[in-house]
């Protein structure tokens, strides 16, 4: 096996080895979509199994396109990994292999059949539904019933689900916490994955008119405003005067019956364009993806299946025709454009958004769930609400027709065209940041409930505060953060362990002449600081 981690990647293999050593929870491990989460999957593996020869490990997935993507992956990059796929879908049904690919709703009954598992990865760990219950509830504790000391890695590129906030926290989670995770700026950074950009549209859907129904537009009020003749030519027009150097395109819809109409209104433009949605046969999906990464298709719209386990890196246009309330299912969406694709020349995606969805939501990289809490004190409005799949019991948008897991169909449950499109920054580091003086600095314990204690540190500007948290008695990535802050602002100093520790040695810490600060909703956050 020949290949070379990308130094994020290598933290990530490392802080699981770690994690493993010193605590007996589940590890979780955060990166954003075309980050890479099978190269560090394929070197924990190799590593775990060439330390120990006789380990067994199950991988756990939704999809069975993700499972495809996955093992073929793995393969690649570990041409001899003695892995074999379970899986009702893929017609394969082999569990002799020392690493197991499977979709949880073939193998979630088969715990006695596999015996023996040391090690169960879990990929996209968001769509797992909270709670006791269920297939991954009921597979975890019948492997363990075999083997006390399985030990449980979750990855995930969103660390929320729809229906309860960040998968750390609620009753009884899965995991308890973070151990690794980089963000999207980082990875922006770094230049592994392609930034977004954004045109203001002539064109938008305007909403206001249609109704809310636990959180989420209504499915079908949604694509009765939305799918308007005029409003579809005003926007195919825009995307092909706007994508004309780009070289292929994804547009997302509010419906079935509006992905037809929208890839009806390419066609007679003579732009090749095929739709896929819940009712489109496997084959023809098949086809038309093929066709589309061949570049033989130049658009494909749809309607809530390419979202998740879709790839095809030389996509670098979007077209946002779909509102959402989800701040989970957006990035997933713009996630379909950060792939690196070096052959086609591409260093950017155009991201065309007919919605409100970029001024809603805001910059991605600072993208995290909203409030779950229903109290009145709250003003954040909560995030969309979700629905479990009864067949298979993947979590997904309340409003959603049919389970992108399984394909169950689910039993059946005004807008305009307007000219103030948003064109609000698809990235914090497109909004301008300040610089202000800093007159002083104070450290506070900080205490939430079911939360390990942490410092709220207020920096004084002129006649405002600006204020962040320093998280010491934290793990994973909120840990290595403070490690970070505490070595920039005192060098050669022993790095506390506790509040307590961190509040009696402020004094040597030292004070920023001055800190950048950037607006984050209706809060402002704390980027960077500069020091005498």
């Amino acid at each position: 096996m020949k290949f070379e981690l990308r130094p994020y990647q290598q933290e990530a293999v490392d802080a699981i080895y770690s994690h493993f050593e010193t605590s007996a929870d589940n590890a979780l491990v955060v990166i954003p979509t075309a980050g890479g989460k099978t190269p560090v999957l394929t070197s924990f593996l190799s590593g775990a199994i060439g330390q120990w020869p006789e380990t067994r490990v199950l991988c756990l997935v939704h999809v069975k396109e993700l499972l495809e993507q996955a093992f073929s992956t793995l393969i690649r990059l570990w041409q001899n990994a003695p892995a074999s796929i379970y899986s009702a879908g893929l017609n394969s049904r082999n569990l002799n292999g020392q690493i197991v690919f499977a979709t949880i709703q073939s193998i979630f009954k088969k715990a006695y059949q596999l015996q023996n598992i040391d090690l169960v990865i879990i990929d996209e760990v968001d769509l797992v539904p909270h709670g006791d219950e269920g297939m991954y509830r009921k597979l975890l504790a019948d492997l363990k019933s075999i083997n006390p000391y399985i030990k449980v890695l979750g990855l995930t590129a969103t660390p929320w689900r729809l229906s309860s906030g960040l998968i750390t926290e609620g009753d009884n989670p899965l995991f308890k916490s973070i151990c690794y995770e980089v963000e999207i700026g980082t990875l922006l950074k770094g230049g592994y994955i392609c930034p977004p950009i954004a045109k203001t549209m002539e064109t938008q859907i305007n909403v206001s008119g249609v109704k809310v129904r636990g959180g989420e537009f209504i499915a079908s009020a949604l694509e009765e405003a939305a799918d308007k003749a005029e409003i579809t030519e005003a926007a195919v027009d825009e995307i092909i005067e706007l994508g004309r150097n780009r070289h292929s395109w994804l547009a997302f819809c509010a419906g079935v019956d509006h992905a037809l109409h929208v890839r009806d209104s390419f066609k007679t433009r003579g732009i090749t364009c095929e739709a896929i949605t819940g009712k489109t046969p496997a084959s023809e999906r098949a086809l038309f993806i093929r066709e589309y990464k061949a570049g033989r298709i130049k658009c494909l719209t749809n309607c809530g299946v390419l979202t998740v386990g879709f790839d095809s890196p030389a996509t670098d246009l979007l077209a946002i025709l779909r509102p959402t309330k989800s701040s989970r299912l957006w990035l997933q969406i713009l996630g379909r454009g950060f792939r690196l694709s070096p052959g086609t020349g591409k260093n950017n995606f155009l991201v065309l958004d007919y919605t409100s969805n970029s001024k809603n939501f805001g910059p991605i990289d600072l993208l995290r769930p909203k409030s779950k809490s229903k109290s009145k004190k709250s003003d954040e409005p909560a995030e969309a609400p979700s629905k479990v799949c009864p067949e298979c019991e993947a979590e997904m948008l309340i409003a959603s027709k049919e389970c992108l897991a399984c394909g169950y169909v689910f039993p059946p449950s005004a807008a305009q065209i307007t000219h103030t499109a948003s064109d609000a920054p698809l990235l914090a580091s497109q909004i301008k940041p300040v610089w202000l003086d800093v007159s002083a600095v104070t450290y506070q314990r900080h205490e939430k409930a079911g939360k390990p204690p942490s410092m709220r540190v207020l920096y004084r500007c002129g006649m405002i505060f600006h204020q962040t948290w320093w998280c010491p008695e934290h793990t994973g990535f909120a840990r290595q953060k403070f490690v970070q802050t505490w070595i920039r602002h005192a060098p050669g100093s022993t790095i506390p362990k506790t509040v307590e520790e961190a509040l009696s040695q402020t004094e040597m810490l030292a004070k920023p002449k001055s800190i950048c600060v950037r607006a984050s909703g209706k809060y402002t956050e704390i980027v960077s600081a500069r020091f005498e």
